[in-house]
């Protein structure tokens, strides 16, 4: 996998002297074509974003168009953009016991999307727009290089390879669709602007920011407090709007939204900490409360192959960069207390608040290498460059479009299928078994889940038009004598309720 890509890269890194003889011929051929191909990539920025977004939509998006084992998260977001009222009032509305998507998460900007629902595939929308994002952040990161590095073609290349190269990318490109493939955009844009020194637009992107997930206020606390207790003078005027505007969102979600929608200001995921504590307060506080518990929580094997995977492709620019890890804090902090390895998993989105400080970490810790004198010596920068094209080949080896078009191909039957479960219509009330179906059917008021049980009775298909069955030969549901089967595909099966 991509980790072992950059466990490769570093031995390089560390010991030249596997370069030797025929290895270092091949390395000096392949710095050739690689000096060639990062001369290409700095003068077209823009290609190189359409050609990354065309990469990725047909590695990955192409699964928008079949069913899959998974789908759940998509089609809960699909749901919810696509119905913007509940009870009168702009909420957003959850599948789940038909109440407020805002009882999960703080997320307006899927008001912004509300479009999709009209359109066919939306799932294969919202995946677009992740990869749009994404390259856009590529683009921008490679303009930001060019602009600020005036140095040889070998070290820019370098530079952007290294922020390429966490794992955390992978989550967010790959893993159904989620807001946090967004915050990369944003935050890059916030540091450029801090780089720049604009206070309006950091107050711009950062409300933009805000918008995406709840968690982004915590960390706009955290990093606006560092900013303010040790910053210089423009650093604490950053630090006071992200810490200001952190706070107003927190405060509004965490204390209006969610106590007037069930009398509690805790939302869903304090139940990753219930070890710890029952409300946010005890949780922050579990280290003097609970401390057995929080060392518990801490120490386990799991955490140091986290942190193992997040060091490793910048360990090389700690000295000069570390500090633009703090900004990451909170997020690694909350994945590391968190029960199971859900918030860990680089697999995962939850990357998505990590990966522009480690890309940051990388651009002032490479700039303390070049101030220093350490990357004068053309020996360093060669197997610095080899090492980290390792990661890109590996990368593009595992993202794979040819492979995800003959997917695509391979399920044809499939294909029509979803096309029969896309083109309901959207007033009528969908029941299923399985969560797979949801990036095709989620564009519509109601959808009934049941999943795990074969005791669906006969007044649970009351109001229903249409049933998905998939029988997966564990949990048996016996259909209604007024259901008649419409289309199937292998165990999946489509019934229309008259």
């Amino acid at each position: 996998m991509r980790i072992n890509s950059v466990l490769v890269a570093v031995l390089i890194l560390l010991y030249p002297n596997i370069l030797d003889g025929k290895i270092l011929k091949i390395q000096n051929k392949l710095n050739s074509y690689l000096e060639i191909f990062s001369k290409w990539i700095f003068i077209n920025p823009w290609k190189c974003g359409v050609i990354v977004f065309f990469i990725l939509f047909f590695s990955y998006g192409l699964k928008g168009f079949y069913l899959t084992d998974t789908g759940y998260d998509t089609g809960f977001f699909l749901q919810a953009l696509s119905n913007p009222y509940l009870n009168g009032t702009y909420q957003l509305v959850s599948f789940e016991n038909n109440a407020s998507f805002f009882r999960n998460h703080f997320q307006p900007y899927l008001f912004l999307l509300f479009p999709f629902k009209y359109l066919p595939y939306p799932s294969i929308f919202l995946y677009s727009t992740a990869y749009i994002f994404l390259s856009l952040t590529l683009v921008i990161g490679i303009k930001f290089i060019n602009s600020e590095f005036d140095f040889p073609i070998v070290q820019k290349i370098t530079l952007l390879l290294t922020c390429l190269s966490s794992p955390f990318w992978d989550g967010l490109s790959s893993y159904e669709f989620h807001e946090l493939a967004l915050v990369p955009f944003f935050y890059l844009l916030i540091f450029i602007s801090w780089y720049n020194k604009s206070i309006i637009k950091i107050i711009f992107f950062s409300l933009m920011a805000l918008s995406l997930k709840e968690t982004v206020a915590i960390t706009f606390i955290f990093s606006g407090l560092l900013m303010i207790i040790f910053g210089k003078s423009f650093d604490k005027k950053a630090g006071l709007a992200l810490f200001l505007m952190g706070s107003i969102i927190y405060m509004l979600y965490f204390k209006v939204i969610l106590v007037s929608l069930y009398d509690k200001s805790n939302s869903y995921f304090i139940s990753y900490y219930s070890t710890l504590g029952n409300t946010m307060l005890e949780v922050a506080l579990s280290p003097f409360l609970k401390t057995q518990n929080w060392l518990i929580a801490m120490l386990q094997s799991k955490n140091i192959i986290y942190i193992f995977y997040v060091i490793l492709p910048v360990i090389l620019y700690l000295k000069g960069g570390f500090k633009a890890l703090f900004f990451a804090f909170p997020l690694i902090y909350t994945s590391i207390l968190a029960s199971g390895k859900n918030l860990l998993d680089y697999k995962n989105q939850y990357g998505g608040e990590l990966v522009i400080p480690l890309c940051i970490c990388a651009f002032f810790g490479y700039k303390h290498l070049i101030k220093k004198n350490k990357l004068q010596n053309l020996f360093f920068n060669q197997r610095l460059l080899l090492s980290f094209s390792i990661i890109v080949f590996f990368e593009f080896l595992f993202i794979n479009p040819v492979q995800g078009m003959k997917e695509l191909h391979k399920n044809k039957e499939n294909v029509k299928f979803t096309y029969e479960l896309q083109n309901l219509p959207l007033n009528y009330v969908v029941l299923t078994n399985t969560s797979s179906v949801f990036p095709f059917v989620g564009q519509r008021e109601k959808i009934i889940l049941k999943e795990y049980t074969s005791e669906i009775s006969p007044e649970q298909f009351l109001g229903v038009n249409y049933f998905i069955y998939l029988d997966n030969g564990i949990y048996k549901i016996k259909t209604p004598i007024n259901a008649k089967i419409v289309s199937n595909y292998k165990d999946y099966y489509l019934y229309k309720i008259d």
